[in-house]
């Protein structure tokens, strides 16, 4: 340590002892106490951007524990976690070059920045521009993890350990949501949005999240998908990945989200035709189709008629709903296809008069729950095509990385994004995902993967 550092180090320590009396007077003594260990992890936090965003990422899908962990603070955990990692990067300048220190030249953030700007375009000339305004403070916050994740994320090491961290979130929040179900309590989550959300009078869990619980479990099923790949592809970690599946599997069922199981059987299906050429696949496909037989009599009966409403208008309303949300979409869309209404404006045009007669249609605001349309219908057709852009840009070049089943480690995890991505993406064909922190954090990694692969082309086996 230089001697510059150490007076440093001594007037900081002077000051914070000289502090401690009115900190004491102003917290009390417990609160004072935990004041030490709570700058200790924070330094430690600091010293390294990765640290603040493993954190962030693992706590996307189980951000209920992470409001519980960060009450005390005056902002959300996400905010907290995302400065923490603002200041480590920027701590970290110093020490590297330059041209280095805006990040790579990546192609997914290149279309995050040119959707950001045409939303701030479509702001401009939106409908209610209040309501435009306050939504871009949310969406600005969201696409901002992207260049971030691009920025950090340097090597397939530290890729490996954000899908590892999600693959962890997932392996959580299932076990709170089967905690939940089994024991008819409600652990970490909201209960208000589980009950409003609640299905013949089961009160549907969302697991570690506060999120609504369809949304719950589309991320735990993109991060089943994650799981499963990994524990197929790659002998690392199987055990770890292996128990994530079948965990993430069994809250799938009784989350009661008929999309999560949608998106679950199609990535199923196309991951059955990825390995259709291993040795081992007549007989793996037997053991499947044994276990899925050996399961039926554990699943709950309700989830059966739960999924036979897929289809059915006059038991399941919110297939009107849904109806009426695309409906109004579309009209919107129609009256300003360029533009389209304005951030978060479908939620402000939903009750308007002119709508009164949509099927389905409550007296409340809600979002679109369709996210392309919802883009569509918001920041019109050239918003549409540059978010399909950023979402594709990563994803397509994981693709062609993946290689076959089991060729590398590295193509796994590759092949695990892009199906996990997939099956998230499905999903969003049913909820407002674009105003979702996960969407853009899998845009961002699926980006950094394929950079980092791409910088080094070596296999490894």
């Amino acid at each position: 340590m230089t001697r510059t550092a150490r007076l440093a180090l001594a007037l900081g320590c002077s000051g914070v002892g000289a502090l401690m009396p009115m900190v004491v007077g102003a917290m009390g003594f417990a609160k004072a106490l935990a004041l030490g260990p709570a700058m200790a992890v924070a330094g430690f936090m600091l010293l390294d951007p990765m640290r603040p965003l493993l954190l962030l990422v693992f706590f996307v899908p189980t951000d209920a524990l992470a409001n519980l962990l960060f009450r005390g603070l005056p902002l959300s955990a996400s905010m907290a976690l995302t400065l923490a990692t603002l200041a480590a990067l920027v701590f970290e300048f110093p020490r590297e070059a330059r041209e280095r220190r805006l990040g790579p030249d990546d192609p997914v953030v290149r279309w995050t920045l040119a959707f950001a700007l045409w939303c701030l375009v479509s702001t401009l000339f939106a409908d209610h521009r209040d309501t435009a305004l306050e939504a871009m403070g949310r969406l600005a916050g969201m696409m901002l993890l992207v260049p971030l994740i691009v920025r950090i994320v340097q090597t397939v090491a530290q890729a490996r350990l954000m899908v590892l961290a999600l693959v962890a979130a997932t392996m959580f929040t299932s076990t709170v949501l089967v905690a939940d179900s089994v024991l008819g309590v409600r652990l970490l989550s909201n209960e208000g949005a589980a009950v409003n959300a609640a299905w013949e009078g089961i009160a549907r869990s969302a697991g570690a999240s506060d999120y609504n619980p369809t949304t719950a479990a589309i991320m735990i099923a993109s991060g089943t998908v994650m799981a499963l790949v990994l524990a197929l592809e790659s002998p690392q970690y199987r055990l770890f990945t292996g128990a994530a599946a079948a965990l993430g599997l069994a809250a799938s069922v009784l989350s009661y989200a008929r999309s999560a199981a949608l998106c679950i059987l199609l990535v199923g299906l196309l991951l059955a035709w990825r390995h259709r050429a291993r040795r081992g696949f007549p007989l793996a496909m037997a053991g499947l189709l044994a276990m899925a037989v050996a399961m039926l009599p554990i699943v709950p009966e309700t989830y059966w008629d739960r999924l036979a409403t897929l289809t059915n208008f006059s038991s399941d309303y919110t297939l009107w709903r849904r109806l009426g949300y695309n409906l109004i979409g579309l009209d919107l869309l129609a009256d300003n296809p360029l533009l389209g209404a304005g951030p978060a404006n479908f939620h402000y045009h939903y009750v308007d008069q002119e709508y009164r007669y949509i099927p389905g249609r409550t007296m409340f605001a809600r979002h679109l729950h369709n996210m392309y349309l919802g883009v569509a219908s918001e920041m019109g057709l050239v918003g549409l095509a540059l978010f399909l852009a950023l979402l594709g840009s990563g994803l397509l070049r994981l693709r062609r990385l993946a290689g076959r089943p089991g060729e590398t480690v590295d193509g796994a995890f590759a092949a695990a994004i892009y199906h996990g991505a997939l099956a998230y993406l499905l999903g969003s064909l049913f909820m407002p995902h674009q105003y979702a922190k996960f969407t853009w954090i899998l845009a961002g990694l699926a980006g950094a993967l394929a950079r980092a692969m791409q910088a080094d082309p070596v296999k490894r086996e």
